[in-house]
């Protein structure tokens, strides 16, 4: 399994649970409760992108070998906080 590919997805799923679930439901319920559904949805997503990106990296890299393609984008940067234009 390709750890960079895990950790890049723990971290993102941090940043887009607490954006929507601060958006989504911040003040609908106690604050305790709040934590209590974030930690549990943030905790459910990491333990999926755990199962789930073991049979994906699988994947790719078997249609990479029975494909022949092995592509790399050198020159591009694929960092969603980058401030560059």
């Amino acid at each position: 399994m390709q750890c960079d590919v895990f950790f890049s997805n723990v971290i993102g799923e941090l940043v887009i649970t607490l954006i929507a679930d601060v958006t989504g439901f911040w003040g609908t319920m106690s604050v305790a409760q709040f934590i209590h559904m974030v930690v549990s949805v943030y905790l459910f997503k990491v333990v999926y992108s755990f199962f789930a990106t073991i049979p994906a990296s699988f994947a790719a890299s078997f249609l990479k070998k029975s494909e022949g393609v092995n592509i790399y984008d050198y020159s591009t940067n694929f960092n969603p906080f980058s401030l560059k234009l």
